[in-house]
């Protein structure tokens, strides 16, 4: 699924195109996995602070950085697939979906999408894998 802007991350948007700043973006993005239930709307609705992240196995976000991402297409902005994989043991939690956050002095949640392909969730277990190319779009 491509992805959705967040309620919180529109401002960021808008301090960064309307004023030239934000704090609250800071040097590169972090993407993650959410256990958060609710219709796509509701988790955009979220701030950074109310998602729910799994736990174990190994789970930490990944960072997106800046110059990594690929803007050649007008409209499209895609960076590399990103994995997560299990180690150790399972991860904790029903995951249903990515999202995306700043960085800055108060991390925003910019981008949230689920994975249309396990609508009901799914759960890592140990030496599993799930992959995710993020793409917004514009």
């Amino acid at each position: 699924m491509t992805a959705i802007t967040a309620t919180e991350g529109a401002k960021v948007l808008f301090d960064l195109i309307n004023k030239g700043s934000s704090a609250d973006r800071g040097t590169n993005l972090d993407i993650g996995l959410f256990t958060n239930t609710g219709t796509i709307d509701d988790i955009k609705a979220l701030a950074l602070t109310a998602i729910t992240e799994p736990t174990g196995g190994g789970y930490a976000r990944k960072t997106l950085t800046d110059a990594s991402w690929d803007n050649s297409v007008a409209r499209i902005s895609s960076y590399a697939k990103q994995s997560f994989t299990a180690t150790g043991s399972a991860m904790t939690g029903t995951i249903y979906g990515w999202f995306i956050a700043t960085k800055g002095t108060t991390p925003r949640l910019m981008y949230v999408g689920t994975f249309s392909d396990a609508p009901g969730g799914f759960t890592l277990s140990e030496d599993s894998t799930i992959s995710y190319t993020p793409k917004i779009v514009a």
